[in-house]
């Protein structure tokens, strides 16, 4: 809804950077369900509620995050789209296999608390990446662009 407003306030010009904003529900839905799984998993007050709550918090923030950035790459370079589908997947893949791998001997060594907080902060810096592509999209397409071409891709 958001990018179809922008498109008829610009026009009919589709500008896919107008999907970005939608990305801070999941900057704010996402580290705060970490922060709950983590206090939830204390020895002394375990709560297997909250940390069922917190890892739905976690998993629908990164899913909708993640959503909004392959609609927003897809938009960008439409004829690009499936190379982007397989990088995105097994980035986000990788990604989870190694926080998967390292769980157990991490939390063992940290406690919960710490490594989810690591987690967050993690996170946090994923998502602030998001604000420079934001405001110089034009820049970072066309260097994608050039990236593209010279790789021919």
């Amino acid at each position: 809804m958001l990018s179809q407003r922008q498109t008829k306030l610009a026009n009919g010009e589709n500008n896919p950077r107008s999907r970005l904003p939608l990305i801070i529900l999941g900057f704010l839905i996402s580290p705060t369900g970490l922060v709950i799984s983590g206090y939830c998993l204390r020895p002394e007050h375990f709560s297997w509620i909250g940390f069922a709550v917190g890892l739905a918090m976690l998993g629908s923030g990164l899913t909708s995050s993640s959503n909004i950035v392959t609609t927003y790459c897809v938009d960008s370079f439409r004829t690009k789209a499936g190379h982007i589908g397989v990088v995105i997947n097994v980035v986000k893949n990788s990604i989870g296999f190694g926080v998967s791998y390292a769980a157990i001997p991490w939390y063992t060594k940290q406690g919960p608390v710490s490594q989810f907080g690591t987690m967050v902060g993690l996170l946090w810096a994923s998502y602030l990446r998001v604000i420079p592509l934001y405001f110089y999209y034009k820049q970072v397409t066309m260097f994608s662009e050039r990236l593209i071409a010279k790789l021919g891709i």
